[in-house]
C-alpha cells in the first residue's frame, strides 16, 4: 500500500471515528449499559410504523440516539451502523436509510419470521438437524459462525434443533435472555 493510500485510510477512519463520536454526544443522558430490546409490538410493525415510532420529535429523521434507544446498543457496533447507514451524513437517518439500518438489526432480521419457517427453510437435507452451514443460512449470516453456532447447540452434539435453534432466536431477538446478561444484571443488582 503506498504511503498516500494509507494516510487516506488513515483520515477516512479518523473522520468516521469523530463523526461517530459526535453522534454519540447528542445525549448525555444515554445509558450505555442498558440493554435495549424491541417491543412485542415493535416486532409486529412494518418499518414504517417502526420508523414513525422511533422519530419522537417528527422530524422525518431518526438520530443516533433515537435508533440506539430503540433499536439496540453496541459499543463495539452500533457507531458503525449508523455512520454507514447516514448516507448523505445530515447526522440523521431518513425512511430509507432507516431501512437500510434495520437490514443491519439483528432482531429486526431474525423477527421477520418464525424460528420454525427459518429453521424449516435452512435444514436443507430435512433430517431435522441444521450443520454448521445451514445454520449459517438459519441465523442469516455467517460472521462469527462458530461463535454462533457453538452458542446454540446447547447439548454439543454437532447439530442444531429446532428447539435449540428457537432458543437461540428468541435469545438473539430478547438479549436479557442471554445468560451473560441475566449474570450481569444480578451483579449489577447485587452491588447497588
Amino acid at each position: 500500500m503506498t504511503t498516500q493510500r494509507l494516510l487516506m485510510k488513515i483520515i477516512t477512519t479518523y473522520l468516521i471515528c469523530f463523526y461517530s463520536s459526535l453522534l454519540h454526544a447528542e445525549s448525555g443522558k444515554y445509558d450505555a449499559s442498558k440493554i435495549v430490546e424491541p417491543t412485542p409490538e415493535m416486532l409486529k410493525m412494518t418499518s414504517a410504523e417502526l420508523f414513525k415510532e422511533i422519530d419522537r420529535d417528527g422530524n422525518g429523521q431518526v438520530s443516533f440516539t433515537e435508533t440506539n434507544e430503540a433499536l439496540e446498543y453496541s459499543p463495539k457496533h452500533t457507531k458503525r451502523k449508523f455512520a454507514k447507514s447516514d448516507r448523505d451524513k445530515s447526522g440523521g437517518l431518513n425512511f430509507k436509510e432507516f431501512e437500510f439500518r434495520l437490514t443491519k438489526t439483528e432482531w429486526w432480521n431474525l423477527s421477520r419470521e418464525t424460528p420454525e419457517a427459518m429453521f424449516n427453510a435452512a435444514d436443507a437435507n430435512q433430517n431435522g438437524t441444521l450443520s454448521k452451514k445451514e445454520f449459517a443460512i438459519f441465523q442469516k449470516k455467517e460472521a462469527h459462525l462458530d461463535v454462533f453456532f457453538n452458542r446454540a447447540d446447547l447439548d454439543k452434539s454437532g447439530g442444531v434443533d429446532l428447539q435449540e435453534g428457537t432458543k437461540f432466536i428468541n435469545n438473539e431477538i430478547f438479549p436479557s435472555r442471554k445468560s451473560k446478561n441475566i449474570r450481569k444484571a444480578k451483579s449489577k443488582a447485587k452491588d447497588q
